[in-house]
């Protein structure tokens, strides 16, 4: 048997092999029944290995004429069997061999084998092909899925990212608000002790005034012979000494500096006049020139109604009251 053609076979219209099979076995019936009327008009038997041959004239010759015609329209129909023959008023009817017959079965075979390889062929390449679009789908998805996890993945870094940077400046600020409570309270305890000892010298400086004037008076009355001579009027005492020991100092300690970066560098400063009687007693503090800066006037304001009592005013100093202007200024 011969080799069997690898290439793919030529697609035949639709339905031509159903009018070839429908054109064949008409033809094997016309043949059949011409060797029919043929043994019965020579009496010649027919054998099963070799093709039968009619040579005996037909005896109707308008009957064997449209035989022929009918045999001849079939026959042009299947190029692989023989041809009829017209002789004038004979003809020769040659029938496919056994030989034949298979040679046509074997191209079947064939034709079937080539349509079933071709079929094979389509499936596999469709099944191909769905594969492909299956693994393309697939990869599609994975991409989108790696996409979507690295996104999730950006964001959870980001909000991780914005977390920390919230909590860092969370402890900068609260080490910032312990490093001014800090502060504050060392200013504190520094004005707090300034103020003690600008008290003890005052404390000091009035007594030694006092055992000044004494003296002075006891001179005074020693050499008049018993008569007074003084004036009876104290010397002018130094106020200056008074401020810079006990009045400014006081308010200083009391005044609570506010805190921040935009209070670090600036210079604003509040102008406040005080009014002391003699016994030390602070009649009024008011603010004479604010520093334009809300919290800083505030700040003055309250260290200014905190203070009402000072230690009293040196002795010999005649009104019953002291008026001071005192400035109060940032720390740079």
């Amino acid at each position: 048997m011969r080799n069997k053609p690898t290439t793919a076979p030529r697609r035949r219209p639709e339905g031509d092999g159903f009018k070839r099979w429908l054109t064949i076995i008409l033809v094997v019936h016309l043949l059949a029944l011409a060797v029919v009327f043929v043994r019965l008009n020579s009496g010649q038997p027919a054998t099963d290995d070799q093709p039968v041959t009619i040579t005996k004239p037909l005896p109707d010759p308008d009957s064997q004429i449209r035989f022929f015609e009918l045999a001849a329209n079939a026959t042009q129909r299947l190029p692989s069997l023989p041809n009829t023959r017209e002789n004038g008023h004979s003809s020769e009817i040659v029938l496919p061999s056994e030989q034949q017959v298979a040679e046509l079965k074997r191209r079947h075979e064939e034709e079937v084998e080539r349509r079933r390889q071709a079929e094979q062929a389509l499936e596999r390449i469709r099944r191909e092909r769905e594969t492909a679009e299956r693994e393309l789908a697939e990869r599609k998805a994975r991409e989108e899925r790696e996409r979507i996890a690295a996104r999730k993945r950006e964001e959870l870094r980001k909000k991780q990212e914005a977390e920390r940077q919230r909590k860092l400046a969370e402890e900068r600020k609260r080490k910032a608000e312990q490093a001014r409570i800090a502060k504050a309270k060392r200013d504190a305890e520094r004005r707090k002790a300034a103020a003690a000892a600008a008290k003890a010298r005052a404390d000091a400086e009035a007594k030694r005034v006092a055992a000044a004037n004494a003296k002075k008076r006891a001179a005074s009355s020693g050499s008049g012979g018993g008569r007074g001579s003084g004036n009876g009027h104290l010397p002018a005492p130094d106020m200056g000494w008074y401020n810079n020991e006990v009045l400014g100092p006081a308010f200083y300690a009391a005044w609570q500096q506010p805190a921040g970066p935009e209070f670090t560098g600036s210079k604003f400063s509040v102008t406040a006049k005080i009014v002391v009687r003699k016994d030390g007693r602070v009649i009024s503090a008011e603010i004479t020139r604010p520093s334009g800066n809300p919290t800083v006037d505030a700040s003055v304001r309250r260290a200014l109604d905190h203070v009402k009592q000072l230690a009293p005013l040196p002795r010999g100093y005649r009104s019953s009251s002291y008026t001071e202007s005192l400035t109060f200024a940032l720390d740079s």
